[in-house]
């Protein structure tokens, strides 16, 4: 069966949960969706504003719906669906930073050689904003363009290029030297325990979902809370696949605005 989209994501919790509803188990739960900003807990919110001063109490859950159970309320589940191989997280710089050093002090903080690794991944990720009037895949094409702004922007884009190599060559190391701490990383991307401080905008299981035919198939659901099997194998998965999680992205309001170009992680 064809899996998702090409990026994985889910495009619509209220699909989901409309499926959900209209299903048998509605008899026993039913499914709400959640999806909004929470309070971040307060060393995540230190490191990220280190390096983002303005950095907002509040960030995107990691929660998408919930599950209650319909003869006590109270007991409630908090999914993240992902659809395919779906992103565990897209951070800028200062959300990557706070991920980062949030998993070293919670569980690494004795591990001088992996401590000594992070600064040499912040010491040359690139931070701030690009502002162009052309998107990264156009800049990054090798054309002849009489525009200065074009000329800057593209300029600009390859010297981040080069620290992103860097940073990625770095990552490598990290995941060959220092796995565990690589896995505690994807763990937090998924959950936001450390983020969220367990508040409900942290996730206690992903559900991997397709929708197809109006309906929907669940091909994996895996416990956030505690280890086991799936989430190991999960995680394994993510591992394996990310090699050069360092890069650039872009977007604008619209069609009349220019692009904002900045560093992302995964």
């Amino acid at each position: 069966m064809q899996r998702g989209n090409k990026n994985g994501g889910l495009n619509n919790e209220e699909e989901f949960v409309t499926l959900f509803n209209k299903s048998s188990i509605k008899t026993v739960w039913t499914s709400s969706i959640l999806s909004k900003k929470c309070e971040l807990s307060e060393s995540y919110l230190h490191f990220k504003r280190q390096k983002t001063p303005t950095a907002s109490l509040v960030d995107q859950s990691k929660t998408d719906v919930l599950l209650t159970f319909n003869p006590n309320p109270e007991i409630r589940h908090k999914i993240s669906l992902k659809r395919g191989q779906g992103r565990p997280t897209s951070g800028n710089v200062s959300e990557t930073y706070a991920l980062m050093l949030s998993v070293f002090q919670d569980n690494h903080s004795t591990n001088i050689e992996l401590s000594n690794l992070l600064d040499k991944i912040f010491s040359h990720l690139p931070s701030g904003i690009i502002t162009s009037k052309w998107n990264v895949t156009q800049l990054k094409k090798d054309i002849t363009n009489p525009d200065p702004e074009f000329n800057r922007a593209r300029d600009e884009i390859r010297q981040w290029k080069e620290q992103y190599d860097i940073c990625n060559t770095l990552w490598k190391e990290m995941k060959e030297k220092h796995g565990e701490y690589v896995r505690d990383v994807f763990e937090e991307c998924l959950s936001g325990k450390l983020k969220f401080a367990n508040n409900e905008g942290t996730a206690s299981f992903v559900i991997d979902i397709d929708i197809v035919n109006n309906g929907f198939t669940l091909f994996n659901i895996i416990p956030l809370t505690h280890s086991n099997e799936k989430l190991s194998k999960y995680i394994d998965t993510l591992v394996k696949n990310t090699n050069s999680p360092f890069a650039t992205k872009s977007s604008r309001q619209n069609s009349n605005s220019p692009y904002k170009i900045w560093t992302r992680f995964l």
